[in-house]
């Protein structure tokens, strides 16, 4: 693949550098059952988090996606790791309480982080249609027992059904398949389910008739790279044009790895999205766009006459 050294959509100093990376994640975790502790068992939380995608921003969300978290659940009526089930831990804005969000499982739960104890709730009464959580309703809560601390400061519990665990967040690196990336990072795929591109922006790649790949750059610590990568997807999916091809690439938080990957395309901020046509370079948006992520590699398209 040939690379243009051309930068068409801004410095990279609009994305996010790198900074002290994931082993954070066991002393956030050991700070936050501390502060829960010493604020004293707490209601649900009232922090706001940030919008995550589609054309209108939902209501705020009670919840604060903690990318430095992740839990694995395991069903007592499976065998063997494989039966695993990810997903994604939420925190209030006080760290009194904690919220999992297991992938393809009926319950979430939330932790009471000073008093140990869990709830489960239908999976419905956290997460609305819209892909984003929301502040359950107390009555639809059952006590699912208490949770304690394991090693290399983890949270273990189990209830009826499951255990659960939740400990550091290992990042992606290098190239991934969608797959694995919606498995170990579901807010993407959740997001872009719920999101609603510009149907202008969806007729413009459906009738695309050179090949195209779009190399999307992201950080599974990056919050900006959640927010806006799932409407380039929702767009693509959407467009359902198999000259149109996504590869995702997994960076470290200290921009340092996959090296030759960062060489190769000279990423320097995340989310960054280069554009290649024909194995050229047309153009790439680096850092948090200026507007809606996938309206913008459109008008890169059609500047470039992509068609």
């Amino acid at each position: 693949m040939t690379m243009s050294p051309t930068r068409l959509s801004g410095p990279p100093s609009r994305g996010r550098p790198g900074g002290p990376g994931a082993p954070r994640a066991a002393a956030w975790l050991a700070v936050a059952l501390l502060l829960g502790a010493s604020a004293g068992s707490g209601a649900f939380a009232r922090g706001d988090a940030p919008a995550g995608g589609g054309e209108a921003a939902p209501a705020a969300s009670p919840w604060i996606e903690n990318p430095e978290l992740t839990l694995a659940l395991t069903p007592f009526d499976e065998a063997g790791a494989a039966s695993a089930h990810g997903g994604e831990v939420f925190d209030s804005d006080d760290y009194q309480t904690m919220l999992l969000l297991p992938s393809d499982w009926d319950l979430a739960y939330v932790l009471d982080l000073a008093g140990g104890n869990v709830s489960a709730f239908p999976r419905a009464a956290v997460l609305g249609a819209d892909g984003e959580t929301r502040r359950p309703d107390p009555r639809a809560a059952r006590p699912a027992g208490v949770f304690v601390g394991g090693g290399d400061a983890r949270i273990l519990f189990a209830d009826d059904r499951c255990e659960v665990e939740v400990g550091p967040t290992p990042p992606l690196i290098g190239a991934v398949s969608r797959a694995e990336l919606e498995r170990r990072q579901p807010v993407y795929g959740r997001r872009a389910r719920g999101y609603h591109p510009d149907p202008a922006v969806v007729g413009q790649l459906s009738t695309l008739a050179q090949p195209l790949e779009i190399i999307a750059f992201f950080g599974t610590w990056c919050s900006t790279c959640k927010h806006h990568l799932p409407g380039v997807m929702a767009a693509v999916d959407q467009a359902a044009n198999e000259r149109i091809t996504i590869i995702f690439v997994g960076v470290d938080e200290n921009m340092a790895a996959p090296e030759d990957w960062l060489a190769r395309c000279g990423v320097h901020a995340t989310p960054t999205v280069i554009l290649v046509a024909g194995g050229v370079e047309v153009g790439r948006v680096e850092g948090d766009p200026r507007g809606k992520l996938e309206e913008e590699l459109a008008a890169l398209l059609r500047e470039h006459e992509i068609r």
